[in-house]
């Protein structure tokens, strides 16, 4: 099982297949989670190092935070809580972006600025956006 987390810890979650995070806070969400299975499979995605927090990032973490706080243990909730504005968040747009963008030549994954502009024009027709 792999817990949820809206404020993703970075750093190896992953090894041999097998989820190794445990200390409270600690979990991914599905756009995290695609990003750590790339690095666990050692193919060039993207580097979360790059990301910068955009507008309405904390809201929603806050926002999708709330809702499930009812299935937390309180120490993953206080955690989480913690970390938020501290960690910056992948949208599932920006996975889309990276993976239009990205080639088997690639060497080394893609920085923010190759992936945010094409992140924001999914984002906008998904919304309605021009």
């Amino acid at each position: 099982m792999i817990p949820y987390s809206v404020a993703h810890p970075g750093g190896v979650v992953f090894r041999d297949n097998v989820w190794i995070g445990n200390e409270p806070g600690q979990g991914l969400t599905c756009a995290t989670f695609i990003v750590e299975l790339f690095n666990e499979l050692g193919i060039p995605f993207i580097n979360v190092e790059t990301w910068q927090e955009r507008i309405g990032d904390i809201e929603w973490a806050e926002w999708i935070l709330s809702l499930l706080s009812e299935n937390m243990p309180p120490e993953h909730i206080k955690a989480q809580k913690e970390k938020i504005g501290q960690t910056v968040r992948i949208r599932p747009s920006d996975i889309a972006a990276a993976g239009y963008v990205v080639t088997q030549e690639m060497v080394a994954p893609l920085h923010f600025d190759e992936v945010n502009p094409i992140s924001e024009c999914i984002e906008n027709t998904l919304l309605g956006h021009k």
